[in-house]
């Protein structure tokens, strides 16, 4: 390689020209430090050369006095090149030989025709105002000297140190290859010999200094089988097959080892967690003893406009766990025992997991379910509001596929649906009272309520005294009683206490109930009496 200044050719190890002092940059990783040396040193070759320019004019100042003073040169001291230096002259001698250079130099001019005359005293002055001192220029050359030392020697230093640095940190491939073997070798020999901690502590050795997947397979693998040698080891295993599993994530082998343990130790999120890890993977697939589906809904993911009757089975007969809020179900979460119902509208997430005897957890079932109810239209009643006579029916139209439930108070109480179904039209009853009903479709919808107000007013024959005079005659007819004051035959008393006025299939009844527990029914009307029964969902009925 030439030097782009001055043509010199340099090694590629230099930094600078030797020659000029131009700055080489051939070194990738030359720092600013170096690039300061190579400055200051070729500073120094700039010195250099002017003092070798000094050099030439002090050559040139002798030459002159050779030529102005040859014939006097006994009386020159010389001590060397750069120290040249010419004893003092008084002035008488000076002018001496200045004459007689002259008379030499016109003689000499005469012999070679030229008519050239020198100025031998002016030549003198000339080299003298060039001329330095000895003592300044030791002194400078000294300096320029310690100075080119110094630089150099740093220099040196730094190049050391890089070498060292790259020595010490950046190991060859050979020397690491050689300390794995020898640790492992040495772990193989501990491990064979039955030392199986001094084993463990060589492959840990071997371990750090390995460079390529096989030798970290070949060291983890014996490592592995070294801590299955040492009792309380599981952990030191588990994090060996780990490391394993990085290296070759498709083996089985390795996964079936790491749930063994997990489960030996009671690892069960442990399990859960690796589980989830490789879900819908040919390795999940594999791992039949521990992966399994959870449960199966009878509805799937989707919109509906009807509330739902979530059911959830399995084939295994395991314990099953749900969340209808979207968290992740575990073992502490709602257990499955009957069906639950989706009773909101919007979308609802239900999560569900079965759980085996082993504590296990299957992989999470999900669904969505967006219910939107649609609106049913209220339901229409007749008559309408207001005040009758006559007894009348109250009749409900009822929509296909819904049921009718309603009540039938002073109050107007809401109708749910366990209050009355209604099965047919109804008798309307005595007095003011608030009709209310509302429909249910087969999806749980609800209709708005209904509601119509009637006044019932009939011209009564019997007051409700005489309709008690009247049951009690009856009942002592028939030997119920004995007396008005209800005395029986066998010496006891049966009481009698007023319920209210019902409509009962077209007519109005004063219902009074016996302190036996039995209710009669006596017309208002037309005073006729009827026992009468209660349905399961107490409404009065005539007794068949």
């Amino acid at each position: 390689m030439k030097c782009s200044k001055c043509g010199e050719e340099c090694n590629e190890n230099q930094a600078f020209c030797l020659k000029c002092g131009t700055p080489i940059q051939i070194i990738p990783d030359l720092n600013i430090i170096e690039e300061e040396l190579a400055n200051n040193v070729g500073e120094l070759m700039d010195e250099l050369r002017e003092e070798e320019k000094t050099k030439e004019l002090l050559k040139t100042a002798r030459n002159i006095y050779d030529y102005e003073y040859g014939h006097l040169q006994d009386t020159v001291e010389y001590d060397t090149l750069e120290n040249f230096k010419p004893i003092q002259l008084d002035e008488e001698l000076e002018e001496k030989i200045q004459i007689a250079n002259l008379e030499r130099e016109k003689k000499k001019n005469l012999n070679m025709n030229t008519g050239y005359t020198v100025d031998s005293s002016a030549a003198l002055k000339r080299s003298r105002s060039k001329r330095l001192s000895e003592e300044e220029l030791r002194e400078r050359h000294e300096k320029k000297v310690f100075k080119l030392k110094i630089t150099f020697a740093i220099a040196a230093i730094i190049v050391v140190l890089i070498v060292v640095s790259v020595l010490i940190f950046l190991p060859s491939s050979d020397s690491k290859s050689s300390a794995f073997k020898s640790y492992y070798n040495k772990g193989m020999k501990a491990y064979n010999a039955g030392d199986y901690g001094a084993a463990v502590q060589l492959y840990e050795q071997a371990y750090e200094v390995a460079d390529d997947k096989y030798s970290l397979k070949k060291v983890l693998t014996s490592l592995w089988d070294a801590y299955k040698k040492i009792d309380g080891t599981d952990n030191n295993q588990m994090d060996v097959i780990r490391k394993l599993m990085d290296i070759e994530p498709d083996n089985l082998d390795y996964y079936e080892a790491l749930l063994s343990l997990y489960e030996a130790n009671g690892m069960v999120e442990d399990i859960d967690k690796l589980l989830k890890s490789v879900a819908g993977t040919d390795i999940a697939a594999q791992l039949t003893g521990y992966s399994f589906m959870g449960p199966e809904f009878n509805y799937e993911s989707g919109k509906y406009e009807q509330f739902l009757y979530i059911t959830l089975s399995n084939d295994n007969g395991y314990k099953m766990y749900y969340t209808t809020d979207g968290s992740e179900p575990t073992s502490s979460s709602t257990e499955y025992t009957e069906s639950f119902e989706i009773n909101n509208e919007g979308v609802t997430v239900v999560k569900a997991i079965s759980v085996n005897e082993k504590g296990i957890s299957s992989t999470v079932v999900k669904k969505e379910f967006d219910i939107q109810l649609s609106v049913l239209t209220a339901p229409t009643v007749t008559p309408d509001s207001g005040t009758y006579t006559t007894v009348t029916k109250i009749e409900v139209q009822v929509p296909d596929g819904c049921t009718a439930y309603y009540t039938l108070d002073e109050d107007g109480t809401a109708p749910t649906a366990s209050s009355n179904k209604y099965e047919g039209p109804i008798d309307m009853p005595v007095g003011k009272n608030v009709f209310s009903v509302i429909t249910v479709n087969e999806s749980g919808v609800y209709s708005s309520v209904t509601q119509k107000i009637y006044q019932l007013d009939v011209d009564r024959t019997y007051t409700y005294n005489q309709a008690l005079d009247s049951l009690k005659a009856n009942l002592i007819a028939s030997g119920y009683i004995i007396d008005n004051e209800g005395k029986t035959a066998d010496g006891g008393i049966v009481g009698f206490s007023y319920v209210g006025v019902q409509v009962i299939e077209g007519n109005e009844y004063y219902l009074i109930k016996t302190s036996t527990g039995e209710v009669f029914g006596v017309g208002t009307v037309t005073g006729v009496i009827v026992n009468i029964t209660q349905n399961n969902k107490g409404i009065y009925e005539i007794a068949k």
